[in-house]
């Protein structure tokens, strides 16, 4: 079923269609609210499944596709912030030759042993070094986190990209992830800037992205795949993590305790 609108902190609701006749909903003005949207509707799978959707909590994932919901754009605004990013990047891809990359691409995969279509859209993979890149924007006060090891999320992420990539016949030998924050840009694999300011360098080596096993990836997949495609509404989502239900769409209707 599919996000119909928007709802505020005070649980006011507009529907899209409402919401482009005002000049601004949540503190937010029409034209960020459109480009929520936009991403939004980019990223839903009512055929299948993406992977943004299927690691985040399963029980959210399953009420998506069974009740009709708005959601609060001041929990949507990391969409708008990543677009812009993605934008902008996209514009160095005159650097490369057309045959020579793939950008901004979506590709399918069958979860073995479902009937579940899982997709990814891949922000660029080099053909020649056989590498995914992905891009993700970062709080600057994030980064020193990244030194100690990177978010296990993301490393299951790009790994799930790069088993899609490989059942459409497109090797993966590597994969960078490219960090963006307001003040500096990280790369996985590399000597990056951490830390204090201009005057006083600190430079730390963000940790590779490690290749997982493909038969490990497929694992992780048919786990929660199951969990998501179950005829009743899976458990709720462990205790450490509950702080992803700070903002949810769908808390009323979950009920956690």
């Amino acid at each position: 079923m599919p996000l119909i609108g928007f709802k505020d902190d005070s649980g006011n609701q507009v529907t899209f269609e409402e919401a482009w006749k005002l000049k601004s909903f949540s503190g937010l003005p029409t034209e960020v609210l459109y480009r929520i949207y936009l991403s939004s509707v980019s990223d839903s799978r009512p055929d299948g499944l993406s992977v943004t959707e299927l690691l985040g909590c399963t029980r959210k994932a399953y009420l998506k596709k069974k009740v009709n919901y708005y959601d609060n754009p001041r929990f949507m605004y990391s969409l708008f912030r990543g677009t812009m990013c993605h934008s902008i990047l996209e514009d160095t891809n005159r650097l490369y030759p057309p045959n020579k990359i793939i950008s901004e691409k979506r590709y399918h995969r069958l979860v073995p042993g479902t009937n579940v279509n899982l997709s990814g859209k891949i922000d660029k993979y080099i053909i020649e070094d056989q590498c995914l890149d992905d891009y993700k924007t970062i709080a600057d006060d994030k980064i020193e986190d990244l030194v100690k090891k990177l978010p296990e999320d993301y490393v299951k992420q790009t790994n799930i990209y790069a088993w899609i990539l490989e059942g459409n016949g497109i090797p993966v030998k590597k994969i960078r992830i490219h960090f963006f924050s307001w003040k500096y840009c990280y790369t996985t694999g590399e000597k990056c800037l951490i830390g204090a300011g201009w005057y006083k360098p600190k430079w730390e080596v963000i940790p590779s992205v490690p290749l997982l096993r493909l038969s490990q990836v497929e694992d992780l997949l048919i786990h929660r795949v199951k969990d998501v495609m179950r005829s009743e509404i899976p458990p709720p989502i462990d205790a450490d993590n509950r702080w992803m239900c700070q903002g949810c769409a769908f808390k009323q209707t979950c009920k956690i305790e």
